[in-house]
């Protein structure tokens, strides 16, 4: 399993999540603030798909906002995972305020926990990585501090009075507990992966009220950097929500009037374009959707042929059957020359398509098959 999800993970105290917006892809970082910055300023190297910090991950542009649809459990179920998680560790964290000690199968409970985020994090994207790494990083803040708390009030109830033994630590873990439930792990947690259970609604602003919710901008920062003397730059950085980073996206997407399209229907990556009339992102990606554009066609009109063949014969079929003045004997006879032929027609159509007839021979057999009609309708002078 990933060595950041074990108890010897040393936890970052400002741990926070960055991202930086280009026309050509988008960068998010994640590490403590002081190591985010100097990313910027001195453009440490790059350690993409590796667990060290700063963890760098650069993507096409648009995969920040395609990243809360993606599903990285096994069933697809992510909020289920990410629920289960949260809640799990959540206990395990109750039962460090409490006097009795741990039950046998803590480790047990805590070691699926990892696991479930370290399958989030090794098959999800940056906005997954950094959730994961939050929640354990914050689980294993309030693990320490309050084991430490506890163990200290029990170190100290065994040095008092045996008859204030009991009330006296009773009394200390009422404070701790009320500590921790002012720490409200579970409520940090849930508020950052709040965006995973509304997945693609994000793609719009007007679909995700939560962007507009100013109470989701209290810990976002806006940090200006000035790169190798160039014009000066910025990136945003958040800790408890990602909200922020979706309204400085579309932002972005505003000052440069461009639109963010999901998918291109050639290459299937995400991009940016002055219209969402544009369905390709790249002039290869274009070059080669009127390839495939042309080759089906040519393939539609190899087609063409017996298919006008049949259109025109139902036609005038349904023409013939409408005419007025046949008589009931002419009609009796005709309904039933129709239904003979359409019977017939879709069986040598099955044969055309298996290769048993050829479609020349199909197209003659239908030109009779007029004449048929014809001598039914209007019957020659003997």
């Amino acid at each position: 399993m990933n060595q950041i999800f074990t108890r010897e993970f040393q936890t970052i105290p400002d741990l926070c999540f960055s991202l930086t917006v280009e026309r050509n892809k988008e960068t998010a970082v994640i590490g403590s603030k002081e190591e985010v910055w100097e990313y910027y300023c001195k453009k440490r190297e790059c350690l993409s798909g590796e667990n060290g910090f700063p963890m760098i991950i650069e993507s096409p542009p648009g995969s920040f906002l395609l990243d809360f649809g993606l599903k990285c459990s096994d069933n697809g179920y992510d909020d289920v995972v990410w629920g289960q998680v949260i809640h799990a560790l959540d206990v395990l964290l109750h039962r460090c305020v409490r006097e009795e000690p741990s039950g046998h199968n803590d480790r047990e409970t805590e070691q699926e926990a990892a696991e479930s985020l370290d399958m989030m994090f090794c098959g999800g994207s940056a906005a997954h990585k950094y959730a994961a790494v939050f929640i354990w990083n914050k689980y294993l803040e309030a693990y320490k501090y309050l084991n430490e708390r506890r163990k200290s009030i029990l170190d100290g109830g065994r040095k008092v009075k045996k008859e204030y033994l009991k009330s006296d630590v009773r009394e200390r873990f009422a404070m701790l507990d009320e500590w921790f439930l002012g720490k409200v792990f579970k409520r940090q947690a849930e508020r950052l992966i709040e965006p995973f259970m509304k997945g693609n609604a994000i793609l719009s602003r007007d679909s995700y009220p939560l962007i507009k919710n100013p109470a989701h901008f209290d810990d976002a920062e806006f940090m200006t950097y000035s790169p190798y003397k160039r014009r000066e730059k910025g990136y945003v950085q958040v800790i408890y929500s990602f909200t922020p980073l979706m309204k400085y996206y579309f932002d972005k997407l505003d000052e440069w009037k461009l639109k963010f399209q999901p998918e291109c229907i050639v290459c299937h990556k995400p991009f940016l374009t002055k219209s969402l009339r544009e369905k390709t992102c790249s002039e290869e990606c274009k070059k080669r959707r009127n390839s495939e554009s042309g080759a089906e066609h040519r393939e539609r009109e190899s087609k063409r042929g017996y298919r006008r063949s049949v259109n025109n014969l139902r036609q005038y079929t349904y023409r013939l059957q409408k005419k007025e003045g046949l008589s009931p004997a002419v009609k009796t006879k005709l309904d039933i020359t129709v239904k003979q032929i359409y019977q017939e027609m879709k069986q040598n159509k099955e044969m055309v398509k298996r290769g048993a007839m050829l479609e020349s021979e199909f197209i003659t057999w239908i030109e009779k098959q007029h004449m048929t009609l014809d001598d039914i309708v209007y019957p020659k002078s003997r």
